[in-house]
């Protein structure tokens, strides 16, 4: 018997009977990512009022910013944090705290950390670019700042190693019933009935946070193909991405480690717009106006099953 009263269509927010609420101890774990990296951009406080004073300006009102070091692996290395952060962390996991914490589906385990280890090999690559070419890019700079060049504004290669790191922690999930300290009984009930109640509306959220994912992927689609297809019925110039099937279908496959509760709609949904991509390819959708029209009118009776995201 389901305990968990739905509204129609994908549900938003299930009415949770405690009984039936689901486990994820053992369906899946957190994990915490961070990235640090040296700050290459600093303030010049001398420059900014030297500035302000050839221009007859407020100092208050004037900032200057130099660029230390100017060398592309800084900027691949920026790119590469942001990557990692789309592309495996916000790919493969959901919100679970105000923190950095993040809910992983078990099943999940595997391909998240075979993604983030090559991620992680290409980061630390660029690091040694980096540290190898440091010494020269420091003489290097000065040439470049002129006047604006401090050597106190240069750590040593050991310490700006240091500055860069990636740290993704893999932890397991606790449940209401996991406290071991020295309190006594009613405390302990205390603090498990608190627990209890953030866990499910944690549940209510990974829902919740599935739902948008699948509503914006649905208006994506939808509104991707039918500016396509106006551009090139009106002759303008125009590219279709492969993006939006291979992110689409990166959606499709995490949906069923997401759908905490099981719920038979959310699979409907799942399946239907599995169905709606089966066979395609972007050169498809490229070259025939009827797919494109075919595969529109497939998501928008998707969409049509949808609850409004503000219920």
């Amino acid at each position: 018997m389901n305990n968990l009263a739905y509204s129609e269509g994908l549900a938003l927010t299930p009415q949770i009977v405690r009984d039936d609420v689901p486990s994820l101890s053992t369906s899946g774990m957190m994990v915490e990512f961070s990235a640090s990296q040296w700050g290459n951009n600093k303030k010049d406080k001398e420059a900014s009022r030297q500035l302000a004073y050839n221009n007859n300006a407020d100092p208050n009102s004037v900032t200057t910013t130099k660029k230390l070091i100017d060398h592309p692996s800084l900027d691949k290395l920026n790119k590469l944090v942001r990557e990692i952060r789309r592309e495996v962390v916000y790919a493969w996991t959901m919100p679970w705290s105000d923190g950095n914490l993040r809910y992983l589906p078990a099943p999940y385990h595997q391909p998240f950390t075979d993604k983030y280890a090559e991620y992680e090999r290409l980061f630390w690559k660029y690091v040694d670019e980096f540290c190898e070419a440091y010494s020269f890019l420091c003489v290097q700079s000065e040439a470049r700042l002129g006047y604006m060049w401090k050597m106190s504004d240069y750590p040593t290669v050991h310490e700006i190693r240091s500055r860069f790191n990636l740290r993704c922690n893999i932890l397991p999930m606790p449940e209401s019933g996991d406290f071991r300290l020295d309190i006594g009984e009613e405390q302990a009930n205390v603090l498990k009935a608190k627990y209890q109640t953030f866990y499910e509306g944690k549940l209510q959220q990974l829902a919740k946070d599935m739902s948008k994912r699948v509503h914006d992927s649905v208006n994506n689609v939808v509104d991707t193909l039918t500016r396509y297809t106006d551009k090139k019925r009106s002759g303008e110039a125009t590219k279709l991405s492969s993006s939006i099937i291979d992110n689409t279908l990166h959606l499709i496959n995490t949906m069923k480690g997401f759908n905490v509760y099981n719920d038979p709609d959310v699979e409907r949904v799942r399946m239907d717009m599995e169905d709606a991509l089966r066979g395609l390819t972007v050169d498809n959708l490229k070259v025939s106006e009827s797919t494109r029209l075919d595969t529109i009118n497939k998501f928008k009776s998707i969409k049509a099953t949808l609850p409004s995201l503000d219920m």
